[in-house]
């Protein structure tokens, strides 16, 4: 009786242990892909949008519900601007600025840097052509 108590002890501390550790693999890599999304950004901003749009892929896949919410609006403005307009609007760095607290938010659990903040810590420019 004792033996089968401790196997079931095992195998419940074991099943625990293996979801707390896919959760931190998963928030490491959700880490990574924000990280390469915003850095893709910069490239983006700059004609090449490959690592970006290879980021902004992986985050519907690995993102959180609320960050899936968010890049639909991203992706809304950022089809819009494309290559049309400064990456500097309002509009754009308004709606990173929310990607980006649904991202921090994500993988820290809570920010309290506002969007205002975010919004102007993110200068994105094209590059003159």
């Amino acid at each position: 009786m004792a033996a089968l108590v401790a196997v079931l002890g095992g195998a419940a501390v074991y099943g625990y242990q293996r979801s707390i550790d896919r959760k931190i693999t998963l928030a490491e890599r959700r880490r990574e892909v924000y990280v390469d999304f915003l850095s893709g950004l910069v490239d983006a901003a700059n004609g090449d949008s490959t690592r970006h749009l290879r980021a902004r892929i992986e985050a519907l896949v690995v993102g959180s519900d609320n960050v899936v919410r968010q890049l639909a609006d991203y992706n809304r403005i950022a089809e819009e601007l494309c290559g049309t307009v400064d990456t500097t609007s309002t509009e754009f760095k308004d709606v990173l600025a929310k990607v980006t607290i649904a991202m921090r938010e994500d993988v820290f659990e809570k920010t309290s840097i506002s969007e205002q903040d975010y919004s102007d810590l993110l200068p994105v420019k094209r590059k003159n052509k």
